[in-house]
């Protein structure tokens, strides 16, 4: 497998941990950016081009699947994965419904390999 050119992320999560612990693991590969809430990863997509935008399904506000089909109309290109903490299972129809075919659980322990496995196939359009 042939590493790609380093892509651009923005984690939009509204828990700092979550959100600090992501950017640590995929900051060697890759240029991360995040946001707390769409508000605040609307302000960074102005400013940035990304090739992958990861946002966790509930947060305060717009809620991550709201957000995601926004970047989809804005910016087709991005492409885009929900994170959540909760049973997978139960979001299989609403993903359909907003056209989102990646959700990466937060298991505990975190499968960081997992992780790194679905991020590096989404960006190198090898997944």
């Amino acid at each position: 497998m042939t590493e790609p050119e380093r892509g651009a992320v923005l984690i939009v999560d509204d828990d700092p941990i979550i959100r600090g612990m992501l950017e640590i693991e995929l900051q060697e590969n890759f240029t991360v950016f995040t946001a707390a809430d769409a508000t605040a990863a609307w302000s960074v997509l102005e400013k940035n081009n990304f090739d992958l935008v990861i946002s966790d399904i509930n947060m305060p506000g717009i809620k991550g699947y709201d957000l995601l089909a926004q970047i989809k109309e804005r910016y087709p290109a991005t492409k885009t994965a929900l994170i959540t903490g909760y049973d997978i299972d139960n979001y299989v129809r609403m993903a359909k419904r907003y056209n989102i075919s990646n959700i990466i659980p937060k298991t505990t322990p975190f499968n960081f390999d997992e992780f790194n496995s679905i991020v590096y196939g989404l960006i190198s359009e090898d997944i």
